[in-house]
């Protein structure tokens, strides 16, 4: 019932904002986000299963990679087709963004929600939502210079389409292991 209501959540949010504005449809952001959501919600319990574990030290993080992989495999064919390259660096980037967004948003969320004023806890909440702004900026940027992780490649818009049918059909197959699917 929880996945069906949320990829009926998604396809509703998609639908308004394509009747507010069809073009939206052409634009690369749109398609990104939803295609990166959308393997969220269908590659991301297949790729934690195997993974499966009760501590939460270590399920945490876990929980992460695989949000990270499932958009990732989301969005790498639209990245080929529209960019013309594939990175492998979401594979060190995804668990010290996750690590620093799970720490700044609600931090930053009180901030914003506080008054402004000279009180020494709203300073705090500043300075704090400040310095983790900061080093995660200052992470992003020490890993974008990781070179030799940019690969050319070159897709059509029907291979696009193609492989994103051949991707559903390997993960249905693994999902269900029924011999149709191959």
């Amino acid at each position: 019932m929880k996945q069906t209501d949320s990829y009926n959540t998604l396809a509703a949010s998609g639908f308004c904002m394509l009747v507010y504005n069809p073009f939206y449809l052409f634009d690369i952001g749109f398609q990104l986000s939803y295609m990166a959501v959308f393997f969220i919600l269908y590659l991301e319990p297949l790729i934690r299963k195997p993974f499966d574990v009760k501590n939460p030290l270590l399920a945490i993080p876990l929980s992460w990679i695989s949000v990270a992989l499932a958009a990732q495999a989301g969005v790498t064919l639209l990245c080929m087709y529209y960019f013309k390259s594939v990175t492998l660096l979401f594979l060190f980037t995804a668990f010290p963004t996750m690590l620093f967004i799970t720490f700044l948003l609600p931090v930053a969320m009180i901030f914003i929600l506080l008054p402004e004023s000279n009180w020494i806890g709203y300073t705090c909440i500043r300075w704090i939502t400040e310095r983790l702004t900061c080093y995660f900026c200052y992470t992003v940027e020490q890993l974008s210079y990781i070179k030799g992780l940019d690969y050319a490649v070159n897709l059509k818009g029907y291979e696009v389409i193609l492989d994103y049918i051949l991707l559903i059909t390997l993960a249905e197959w693994i999902r269900y292991r029924k011999k149709s699917y191959l």
